[in-house]
């Protein structure tokens, strides 16, 4: 199916109807750029912010199976400046992440900021890399 097949939002606790609207907008915008086939499970990453004392990932995991997934860690990739993974740590979640069947879900991470960016030229959750 490719292009054509769309995954859901599936949306955990209430949000401001602005805030489901921008959620949809950003899977959508996902969707559109980084298809996912039927039977895939991908994880994507939207934004990284670098703070003082943390860096903050934000990403989607986007289900294409038809079967419930949950998630207890997460692979958080360190990219070096010739685009190869230079490192991959395993964050493990406070609470698993329970993802439907043909659903996506955004979720963010926060990890120390001993795993400064500045050593690496990207920090991502992307499921296609390495």
């Amino acid at each position: 199916m490719g292009k054509d097949f769309q995954i859901d939002l599936q949306m955990n606790g209430s949000k401001s109807n602005e805030a489901v609207k921008y959620l949809q907008f950003e899977l959508d915008k996902l969707n559109k750029h980084r298809p996912i086939m039927k039977g895939e499970i991908l994880i994507n990453t939207t934004h990284v912010v670098e703070e003082e004392d943390y860096i903050r990932i934000g990403f989607y995991i986007r289900n294409g199976t038809n079967q419930r997934i949950t998630l207890n860690q997460i692979p958080v990739k360190f990219l070096s400046h010739n685009g190869s993974v230079a490192y991959i740590k395993g964050f493990k979640l406070d609470k698993p992440i329970v993802v439907f069947p043909y659903k996506a879900i955004p979720h963010a991470i926060v990890i120390g900021k001993e795993f400064d960016n500045a050593k690496y030229l990207k920090i991502t959750v992307d499921s296609r890399l390495g």
